[in-house]
């Protein structure tokens, strides 16, 4: 009786743990990222003639990755994390494009610029069961600054953790361009 009353937890994990394709995850970020663009968001655009500097940063995301063979995909859960270090200078996002395998734009998540404050850091997350970047998905993110700015750091984390095996790893941006 005692082995049967100890597997009823265990059980209970690792039913909650499955992530059986339901959008509960989906929506969840999606309303949270909603949430932080627009307490950020400025009431209008920023003119060219204001911008000192900035970049267009490519960050490379695994929304989903082998395993066993290519038949087999592990979902993972990615957070993409724009960092301003710059202790005095404020960075504006000007876009953040979510794109899938084949280049295809999936999400865009601005439509205004959103200011990033010195030493803070902006987030947004795509869902464990957000299948649509595939194994090949990527960040387009593009930065500005009315000064010269010291350039963000600009990432990604991948994790999913399943009946007690846990996989997570990072990923750097690049900067593909340069804007003044």
């Amino acid at each position: 009786m005692k082995k049967f009353i100890a597997i009823i937890p265990l059980i209970l994990f690792l039913y909650s743990c499955n992530t059986g394709g339901d959008t509960e995850g989906k929506e969840f970020f999606a309303k949270l990222n909603s949430q932080k663009i627009t307490s950020h968001e400025l009431k209008s655009d920023i003119l060219e003639s204001e911008i000192a500097s900035g970049e267009i940063i490519y960050v490379p995301v695994y929304s989903s990755i082998y395993f066993r063979d290519d038949t087999k995909v592990y979902n993972l859960t990615v957070t993409l994390s724009i960092r301003n270090i710059d202790p005095i200078n404020e960075i504006f996002i000007r876009e953040i494009n979510y794109n899938n395998s084949k280049g295809e734009n999936v999400k865009k998540f601005l439509k205004m610029p959103v200011r990033v404050k010195p030493l803070e850091t902006l987030d947004l997350v795509i869902a464990e069961d957000d299948t649509t970047g595939g194994i090949g998905a990527n960040f387009i993110v593009q930065w500005i600054s009315k000064t010269n700015a010291i350039s963000p750091i600009v990432e990604a984390v991948m994790i999913s953790i399943r009946q007690g095996v846990g996989l997570s790893f990072t990923e750097n941006g690049r900067v593909i361009k340069k804007i003044k």
